[in-house]
C-alpha cells in the first residue's frame, strides 16, 4: 500500500512539474525572450493539460518497468506537441507603424525552437535511460 501511495505522489509532483515546465515555463521564456504574446490557452484546455501530464506520470511509477517507460515517453511528446502547437509554425508577426505606412515583419524562430525541442527531447531520453538502468539493478 505504500508503494502505492508513494508512486501517486511522485507522479502528482512530476505532472505538476511537466505542466509547469510545458504549459507556462517554457513559453513564457519565449514570450519574454522574443518580446512577443503566443496564444494564451483556454484555462479548461490549461485544466486538461494538468490532468493529462499528472495521469501520465502516476501511471509512469505504478506501471510495470517497461510500460511506464511508455507512460514517460508520451508524456514527453505530450510537452513538445504542446510547445510545438503554441509557437507553431515557428514565425512570429510583428506589425509596425511608420507615420502612415504599416508594415508588417516576420521574424523566423524555428532554429530556436529547434534547440528548445532538441534539449526537451535529450532531457526525456535521459530519463527513460535513467529508468532502464534503475530497473536493471
Amino acid at each position: 500500500m505504500g508503494k502505492i501511495v508513494a508512486g501517486i505522489i511522485k507522479g502528482l509532483i512530476t505532472g505538476l512539474i511537466y505542466y509547469t515546465i510545458f504549459a507556462l515555463i517554457v513559453p513564457g521564456v519565449l514570450s519574454y525572450v522574443l518580446k512577443t504574446r503566443f496564444e494564451l490557452i483556454e484555462p479548461r484546455f490549461l485544466l486538461l493539460l494538468i490532468c493529462v501530464f499528472t495521469a501520465l506520470s502516476i501511471l509512469s511509477y505504478l506501471s510495470k518497468p517497461f510500460i511506464g517507460i511508455v507512460f514517460h515517453a508520451i508524456s514527453i511528446l505530450v510537452g513538445i506537441l504542446l510547445i510545438t502547437s503554441i509557437t507553431s509554425p515557428g514565425l512570429i508577426e510583428a506589425p509596425l507603424a511608420t507615420g502612415e505606412n504599416n508594415i508588417e515583419v516576420y521574424i523566423d524562430i524555428t532554429p530556436l525552437l529547434l534547440v528548445i525541442l532538441g534539449i526537451i527531447t535529450v532531457w526525456g531520453l535521459t530519463g527513460i535511460l535513467e529508468k532502464l538502468v534503475k530497473e536493471d539493478n
